[in-house]
């Protein structure tokens, strides 16, 4: 049985009543990471595994660290880091949190989302799609900074996508 739910509050599911946790890119986006990790060991049997992606290092998050950049660049932001990387900022202090919630091992190893995109033009196209720019000026500005920006990046010699870490961790 799969069962969605919102990850803070598990009252739904009786104490040690399943197997797996899976949480797909949520832990960061929870008000209360540590409040999802306490439910979710409650959740499991003993023997019980959750498993967990959160995003990775911004420095292997093109896709993201990209359109912090452009949008300062156009004065649409502060370009400040996505905030959705912060818990991968620190992986010890993440297995720290894991530990406190009560979990008994955790193993985190990075893997890498990319985007099959093979040109700053493509960049642009596929963020210009996702976008949506009314203004034909305006949107003929973010095509040429996104396609510049794209272009770096895969001259950099790294793909564009998102570095995601992968979490397991024991009950």
């Amino acid at each position: 049985m799969v069962v969605i739910i919102v990850g803070q509050d598990l009252k739904e599911i009786a104490t040690a009543s399943i197997d797996r946790f899976i949480s797909n890119l949520c832990l960061q986006l929870t008000p209360d990471a540590d409040a999802m990790l306490r439910e979710t060991k409650r959740v499991l049997k003993p023997d019980g595994i959750a498993g967990f992606t959160i995003w990775g290092r911004p420095e292997f998050g093109g896709l993201f660290t990209i359109d912090s950049a452009f949008n300062k660049e156009l004065g649409l932001s502060d370009g400040a880091e996505h905030t959705n990387f912060a818990l991968g900022h620190d992986l010890t202090a993440l297995r720290k949190r894991f530990a406190e919630a009560g979990f008994s091992q955790v193993r985190i190893w990075p893997f890498l989302c990319v985007l099959e995109l093979w040109s700053g033009e493509d960049f642009a196209n596929f963020y210009l799609d996702r976008n949506f720019v009314e203004d034909e000026d305006v949107r003929t500005q973010r095509f040429e900074v996104a396609k510049r920006m794209g272009a770096e990046w895969i001259a950099s010699g790294f793909p564009i996508g998102l570095e995601t870490y992968i979490i397991l961790a024991k009950a």
